[in-house]
Formats: structure tokens, sequence, C-alpha cells
């Protein structure tokens, strides 16, 4: 707000929306704990693009996943539910069907030695190879030496949103179909290669 143009008036466009928020949110909480009203803590985490900033755009069910997940942190938080996170179940059905809840932070939590200490923190989510969670590479697995001769494509063409005409469009992403345990589909065979001239014609089926 200190930032003037040469007249002496505020750049409104340049003010940053969510950190003006938290400073007065910040002063507010001040004046309360200096009456005794207030005595917690107060730390606004601001939003960066990271990801969001180099990443396509969402498709329909990232859009809807995500929509519920913010509509679940504030049902919580209006209720009074705080320590846990919001949490989205029954992905496979559809979006009417979903159970929305809400998952204690402690549940996730895991003791690790930082700098000296044991400290409770959330266990870091890597690719799973062997475990619960490695159903994705498990499928890989068992057919990635057919797939050095096949061309198997799940989707071959961009992101569809027409949500109408385009089944497609709603499809859930298939790593997480298979973590909630539904099987992969069998790799479609195609007619074997036949030689034309110099070249090899290797035809495609639709489903592949």
């Amino acid at each position: 707000l200190l930032d003037r143009d040469p007249h002496g008036n505020v750049q409104v466009s340049k003010i940053e929306t969510e950190k003006l928020l938290a400073a007065t949110i910040s002063a507010e909480l001040e004046t309360r704990r200096a009456k005794g009203t207030f005595s917690g803590t107060f730390a606004p985490q601001f939003h960066a693009y990271g990801y969001e900033g180099r990443a396509g755009m969402p498709t329909i069910f990232d859009s809807s996943y995500c929509y519920a997940l913010g509509a679940t942190a504030a049902n919580l938080l209006c209720n009074g539910v705080t320590g846990v996170i919001a949490s989205v179940k029954n992905l496979l059905a559809p979006t009417n069907e979903w159970q929305c809840g809400g998952i204690p932070i402690t549940s996730l939590c895991v003791i690790e030695r930082r700098k000296g200490k044991d400290k409770p923190v959330i266990r870091k989510a890597l690719v799973e190879l062997d475990g619960p969670l490695s159903q994705p590479f498990d499928a890989f697995r068992k057919i990635r030496v057919e797939l050095r001769l096949a061309d198997a494509y799940s989707i071959p063409g961009p992101t569809q949103f027409d949500a109408v005409n385009c089944t497609a469009s709603l499809d859930v992403p298939m790593t997480l179909q298979l973590e909630l345990g539904r099987p992969l589909d069998p790799l479609p065979v195609n007619p074997p290669p036949t030689k034309k001239r110099k070249f090899l014609h290797i035809p495609q089926t639709v489903e592949s």
C-alpha cells in the first residue's frame, strides 16, 4: 500500500490480494490477542504456481475431484472439525456417489529423525514397485514384454471435455483405477503385419 504512483494513488493492480487479506487478518488477530480473546497462531500459506503453471488443462475428473475436496474442506471447517485432511472416496462410481469426509492427520504420520530429533511427519508418497499401492507397476510388469512389439494406447488423442457426447472425457486416470482395484483391460490383438514391397504394413484396430 505504500507503493504509490506519481500522482500519489495506491497502485491497486500491484496489490497481492491474498497477502493483503493475510496482513489484515494478522492485524485483527493481534488486536484480539491484546484483548485476551485469541491465543492461537496464524501462519498463512500463499499459493505459488508450480505444477499448475507448467501442466496441461485439468480433465473433468481432475476438476470434479478438486471441487469435491475443496467443498469437503470448507464443510469440515464450518462444522468446527480440525486436525483432519479432506478425503473423497469411491472415485470409480459416479460423482453423486462419491463419499466425502476427513482423515485424521495423525493417522498419516510416521516418526522420522529430523535434525537430531524425532518428529511426526506425513510419509512421502513415492512410486511403489512393491507393496499395497504397487498395482500400476504390477499391471505394467505383466504386459511389458508384449508392449515391446505392440502399440497399445489408452487415449491416443488430446484430453476431451465434451461430457455429453464423449465418454472418454469422464475417464478416471488408469493408474488410479488400478490402485482402486479395477483390473487392466486385456491388450487388443492386432492382425499380423504384411509385407508390401519394401515396407511392412502393420494394421491397427480401433481398440488399440
